[in-house]
């Protein structure tokens, strides 16, 4: 099967039609961090294989013109359903609640289906008979949002008694107008299990239509189900062929196979030349099996001029990847190396490993710079939470977040504010931004070396937010271990639960202090594919001693606080909320 590459979590997607429900489509590709197969960054995104939602989609139309006309609030009160949907999105972005359910009823009245989807959405979390009712209404007119959602409500038995035929009825009447990611993520489902009776025709089927839609990693998919035959017929040529689509995209597991069918000649012409160009496209993006057979490559002069010293150097970083394959083979092949010759493959891996990361910083860096959109790029493709930690508008968040962003809005309850990259850590998925203002509330960032396994830890941010809402969750646990995704010692391993949009909201202490940035989590249909079980609870957060090192040139950060005795917790939990924020990226 298919090795997964990093994606987000199941949740995320199952919620895609809500969020882009409001803006319609977006499927910008979400980066992987380091190619940990299972798993899943905590960020709403509108891609990958199990791709997770687009951040709550915020309108703000036009407020009144300077002689007191508003011509929105105007045509709303003549009748006009469009502009019903578009005042209650300008309250919805001014945090008016109160009058946001009463102009989508206005337009859900008059039958519009948008308005409905939206209605219905709206309450879901407060009153499941209205949700459904609406819900209904506007999928019986072929809204795809709304499809999407009512599917989930008989999946999950939301307002309604659990129907899994009921769901897979909607959920298919959905992806067959909805988006490439939407269609990929019932391709995974089918072939897996997960919600879904498993049918591998059903898998291709799907996988096909998101492929055939330029969706790379459904090519990838159905690339491999067409070198393994499961539910089709076995086909090397087919294979290549989507193996190709997707590495043309970018992705680096199908650079590898592609390499590999060249090495191979399997449905090619063999060509060590072609094969190791693939693998070097792969083996920069970080993916160890493409390090490893690089290494190889140049250890035996196979497509590329011989170079021991560098063909060893490529092995080191496969290894320091964490890739059994190339550990075993390092001690077999150092003992034809001298002393100097094994100083520099080890130097030259350090240099490597600093290309691969720099490249990796310049695209984020390149990308995200924020410029203004025109009207059809105004729609967010991601969002993730994030903290001020100085009182002048710098906030902390994960690197993945804005990670290929052309604009970021910080989101707060006194409104919004554009924000730029100030600087990015990509190797510790790390991202410093600026505000314009100040007086805003920071938040202390306290060392992490006295943290302990058992240490009691919380987080506040922003997750799911289209349908959990905009107010900031509470999610509290402990740290698990020392070390992170296959002990990683820049991480923790922590039990706070965790969801898509908390990626970089701060993991505190019990006296409020910042020491981590939560990045990521297991992800569950990953790792079923992986390990054949659905993991528990298994999130990890970043230490604030490999935060700290960027933050070297700020100035005024406030100092830590200390235990004070009689603090309710509660009240360290309300004075983070007033530094943590939403991030939406566009």
């Amino acid at each position: 099967m298919r090795s997964p590459k990093t994606t987000l979590s199941l949740w995320a997607i199952l919620f895609l039609a809500a969020l882009v429900a409001l803006f319609g489509s977006a499927e910008a590709q979400t980066p992987a961090p380091e190619n940990q197969p299972g798993v899943s960054l905590a960020t709403n995104s509108a891609s990958a294989a199990i791709a997770p939602p687009p951040s709550v989609p915020v309108t703000n139309p036009q407020p009144p013109t300077g002689d007191g006309i508003d011509p929105l609030q105007q045509a709303a009160e003549a009748g006009d359903a469009k502009s019903q949907i578009k005042l209650g999105q300008r309250y919805l972005a001014q945090g008016d609640f109160t009058n946001v359910a009463v102009w989508y009823r206005k337009a859900a009245d008059q039958g519009d289906s948008e308005a409905q989807c939206l209605l219905g959405n709206w309450y879901l979390y407060t009153n499941n008979t209205e949700a459904l009712k609406w819900l209904r209404k506007a999928a019986d007119q072929g809204n795809a949002r709304a499809e999407k959602m009512l599917a989930d409500c008989y999946r999950y038995g939301t307002g309604v008694e659990k129907n899994p035929s009921e769901a897979v009825k909607w959920e298919c009447k959905a992806a067959e107008q909805g988006t490439a990611s939407e269609q990929c993520w019932l391709g995974d489902s089918y072939l897996t299990g997960i919600g879904f009776e498993k049918n591998e025709v059903e898998a291709v089927k799907w996988y096909r239509k998101a492929a055939e839609r330029g969706y790379a990693s459904a090519q990838a998919s159905l690339g491999e189900l067409y070198a393994t035959g499961e539910g089709v017929k076995k086909d090397h040529a087919e294979a290549v062929k989507w193996y190709r689509k997707a590495a043309e995209q970018g992705d680096a597991e199908c650079q590898f196979n592609l390499g590999l069918c060249y090495a191979r000649g399997s449905d090619v012409e063999k060509d060590t030349v072609e094969a190791a160009k693939w693998y070097r496209k792969a083996a920069d993006q970080g993916y160890t099996d493409a390090q490893l057979q690089l290494g190889i490559y140049f250890m035996q002069g196979s497509g590329v001029i011989k170079n021991d010293v560098e063909g060893l150097a490529w092995v080191y970083l496969a290894s320091a990847g964490g890739n059994e394959r190339a550990e075993k083979l390092i001690p077999t092949q150092e003992k034809y190396y001298n002393d100097a010759s094994l100083l520099e493959a080890r130097q030259r891996a350090t240099e490597l490993q600093a290309l691969i990361a720099a490249n990796k910083a310049s695209t984020n860096n390149n990308s995200a710079s924020v410029s203004q959109p025109d009207a059809a790029q105004n729609i967010p493709k991601a969002s993730g939470s994030g903290a001020f930690i100085s009182a002048d508008g710098l906030v902390l968040t994960a690197a993945h977040v804005v990670q290929g962003a052309t604009r970021i809005e910080i989101v707060m309850a006194a409104g919004k504010l554009d924000a730029t990259v100030v600087k990015i850590d990509a190797t510790n998925d790390v991202a410093l931004l600026k505000c314009t203002g100040s007086n805003f509330t920071p938040l202390p960032i306290a060392s992490s070396k006295t943290a302990r396994e058992g240490t009691s830890v919380f987080t506040v941010g922003f997750p799911n937010i289209q349908l959990q809402g905009f107010d900031p969750k509470l999610t509290k646990g402990e740290i698990s271990s020392q070390g992170g995704f296959q002990d990683d010692p820049r991480q923790w391993q922590i039990s706070v639960p965790i969801q898509p949009g908390n990626s970089g909201g701060p993991l505190c202490d019990e006296n409020g202090n910042l020491i981590g940035i939560v990045l990521a989590t297991l992800d569950p249909l990953k790792m079923a594919k992986l390990a054949g079980e659905i993991p528990q609870n298994v999130n990890y957060a970043v230490k604030s001693s490999y935060i700290l090192p960027l933050l070297d040139d700020v100035q005024n950060l406030p100092p830590p606080l200390v235990s004070a005795n009689g603090t309710k917790f509660e009240d360290v939990v309300g004075k983070v909320q007033k530094s943590v924020v939403l991030i939406l990226v566009y």
